[in-house]
């Protein structure tokens, strides 16, 4: 990090003799600078923390750049300062995820080699300040404890994002892991062409390979399982800078349907949409007999093309391989096309036409199936 110190906003201004101890009436609406105050920030190492004063283990041992300020974005005065409220940018795991990102910091496995590594030298650093006199043992035991804390996985902690079905999941899924300690923020990944494969502090690997993120917490990330992968059995770890869950297995699926629903909890009224406008499908604007609509769901399985995980579809976007079975109101219908979903990553459109013959009503029920599998039921107005 730099910080230039180029641009001030700081000052004494001049707003008007009705102004008295940042309180009254404005008279200079453009008030002129009286005088200013050069703004500094401490002087930092290596990884970008405050080299004076006493160094906490974690800020001498440690695994992200941790500052008492912030500076702005690179596209609004690149270097200078945002404000003196903290941040704290997370060391990458390993080089090459630092070459690839141009980050010029050391990565966590050049530093510490592994946990092992980490909690040696953090052991060191707080007795270290113990023995000088600024922490107790219990500082110290605290301070190992939480050094040496690793994401936590239970048992059926694992399910399909939309419907939370556990272990019901292919290639390609949303998927909803949930436990204890699995990253040390809450963050959604940013809308941009795709999905990272680390958010904050937090990964996770099926069969090793690192999957798309979607959103990190303590308590829970979404991701994408990798296309890349074959069904059968894989195994899932959570990873949080060095530290790695215990390993479970799942049997991933060739498909595992499941549509998308207004409540986000793959019940009720479904993510389906007028294919002419795209609108939504509500009771105030039922679907009609003949028209052309949109399923939104997930785990369809691969595609005709080769389309990596984590990235937006190309467009046209590629077909599944499988042609799914879709039913609404207990009766088949035509299928017109069953594609990766154009601006989205993990999602799937499915193109039906409502017969003729549909039921109708303010919640006729929805599924869709794929070589065996079928989604559960979400429901559609029809007219």
């Amino acid at each position: 990090m730099t910080f230039n110190g180029l641009l001030n906003g700081s000052g004494d201004r001049d707003f008007g003799s009705q102004v008295s101890n940042n309180s009254g009436i404005i008279g200079n609406l453009r008030a002129p600078v009286l005088s200013t105050h050069q703004l500094l920030v401490p002087k930092v190492d290596a990884i970008g923390n405050d080299l004076a004063g006493i160094r906490h283990p974690f800020v001498d041992v440690p695994t992200a750049t941790l500052a008492g300020w912030s500076l702005r974005r690179p596209e609004f005065t690149n270097g200078d300062l945002c404000d003196a409220v903290g941040m704290m940018i997370p060391l990458r795991r390993t080089l090459a995820e630092r070459t690839a990102a141009g980050d010029s910091r050391p990565s966590l496995q050049e530093l510490y080699t592994d946990q092992a590594g980490y909690i040696a030298k953090i052991t060191a650093s707080a007795q270290k300040l113990m023995a000088a006199g600024f922490l107790l043992q219990a500082d110290v035991d605290a301070t190992i404890q939480t050094a040496s804390g690793v994401p936590v996985l239970p048992a059926n902690g694992i399910a399909d994002g939309v419907g939370f079905t556990v272990n019901d999941l292919a290639p390609g899924s949303i998927v909803s892991i949930f436990g204890t300690g699995l990253a040390g923020a809450v963050l959604q990944a940013p809308a941009t062409n795709g999905l990272p494969t680390a958010l904050f502090d937090a990964g996770v690997t099926f069969n090793n390979i690192p999957a798309p993120l979607y959103y990190v917490s303590p308590a829970q990330i979404d991701a994408q399982v990798p296309l890349e992968l074959t069904p059968g059995p894989v195994t899932v770890e959570v990873r949080r800078n060095l530290a790695v869950s215990a390993s479970q297995v799942l049997n991933l699926l060739p498909a595992a349907p499941a549509i998308l629903s207004v409540n986000q909890q793959g019940t009720g009224a479904g993510l389906v949409f007028h294919a002419a406008d795209s609108s939504l499908v509500t009771t105030s604007t039922p679907a009609k007999a003949g028209e052309t609509v949109l399923i939104y769901c997930t785990g369809l399985g691969t595609f005709k093309s080769a389309l990596k995980s984590g990235q937006l579809p190309p467009n046209p976007p590629p077909d599944t391989v499988n042609t799914p079975q879709v039913t609404i109101g207990g009766v088949t219908v035509t299928v017109t096309l069953s594609t990766a979903a154009p601006g989205y990553v993990g999602l799937y459109q499915v193109g039906v036409q409502v017969p003729a013959n549909s039921q109708t009503g303010n919640a006729v029920a929805v599924t869709v199936a794929v070589g065996g599998a079928t989604s559960k039921a979400v429901t559609i107005a029809v007219q």
